[in-house]
């Protein structure tokens, strides 16, 4: 007997290779996923922007991906002793107005080139409540922590996103004719607006992905919210703060997207780099030199292996860490 619900995932119609860059831009979700891209060293950027909650700041963030304008000091706010962005996360946030100009523009600059060479863009969407600057009307991405009486909170409305993002995506698969989109809805909750006002939001949000899946065979679906309500329907699966998915929830996502979208051969060598990866942060579990260093040669000779088969793959920091053991 079968004692939970097992959700589908559609064939994707490709598979991602060691070969293919993927940008992941959205909620904090999409940084757990990215992560675990970067955990088998394959080429990925995350978040250029910091994370993105709403579809509005997140197409915002493509649209200055698909341009060539920089960030100048117009473009930044003054509070509370830093420069802020209102495009932005807190992460990009400064007291020195030069130094956080040259950090934003310098994740613009690298994930514009990135995307120009993209296969792959795996977008979040985490909640359609968003705020608008009261002095401007323009929509923000982070309200830094300024009084909420500067904001106005609004719900998306459906019919606005549709035309925003019906827009979006022609100019990205006009401009890039290789590129594939991978859309996601965040199993994480936003209670901080309601019970009913988060089934609210995230019910918009997936009417939008469902009317984006069907206007291109590129863009495609995979279900991570409904994965964790109904798959990992259970408390166990969670944070302590019961809305976040737990690292065991991550994992197993993770293992259910590896499944749908790589290759036989990309998921053999992204599990042999992952457990390399995962070694250099295991506690030593002896103080016998003789034993450590076998150890570390042992790891040395997989690396090796690896690069002989795959020398773009950068395992730089993982033969420091084994090669500095093997020397003790």
């Amino acid at each position: 007997m079968d004692f939970r619900t097992i959700i589908e995932i559609s064939d994707p119609g490709f598979k991602i290779g060691y070969s293919d860059p993927v940008l992941l831009i959205g909620s904090c979700f999409a940084e757990e996923i990215g992560a675990s891209f970067a955990r088998g060293k394959m080429d990925v950027i995350v978040n250029p922007f910091g994370v993105l909650y709403n579809p509005f700041s997140v197409a915002e963030c493509i649209d200055l991906l698909l341009s060539d304008k920089p960030f100048s000091e117009k473009d930044l706010f003054f509070f509370d002793g830093k420069y802020l962005s209102f495009k932005h996360d807190t992460y990009f946030s400064s007291p020195d107005q030069s130094e956080m100009l040259t950090v934003i523009n310098n994740s613009l600059a690298k994930a514009r080139e990135f995307l120009n060479r993209s296969r792959v863009l795996i977008i979040t969407f985490g909640t359609s409540w968003f705020y608008r600057w009261r002095e401007t009307g323009s929509v923000v991405a982070n309200c830094h922590k300024i009084p909420e009486s500067k904001f106005i909170r609004e719900l998306a409305d459906p019919a606005e996103m549709k035309k925003n993002w019906d827009r979006l995506i022609h100019r990205l698969l006009k401009r890039f004719g290789n590129l594939n989109i991978i859309l996601t809805v965040s199993p994480v909750r936003h209670l901080k607006d309601g019970a009913h006002g988060n089934q609210i939001s995230k019910s918009n949000l997936l009417l939008l992905v469902n009317e984006l899946i069907e206007t291109d065979p590129r863009i495609g679906y995979f279900p991570s919210y409904e994965i964790v309500l109904d798959e990992l329907r259970d408390y166990r699966f969670y944070q302590d703060d019961m809305i976040h998915p737990s690292g065991l929830a991550v994992g197993y996502i993770w293992s259910r997207f590896k499944s749908a979208y790589f290759t036989e051969k990309s998921s053999r060598i992204y599990d042999e780099i992952a457990k390399i990866s995962a070694s250099t942060k295991h506690r030593l579990l002896t103080t016998n030199t003789v034993e450590i260093k076998k150890f570390a040669d042992s790891m040395l000779s997989k690396i090796r292996i690896i690069q002989s088969k795959y020398p773009h793959i950068d395992l730089t920091r993982e033969i420091q860490y084994f090669e500095s053991l093997s020397s003790t």
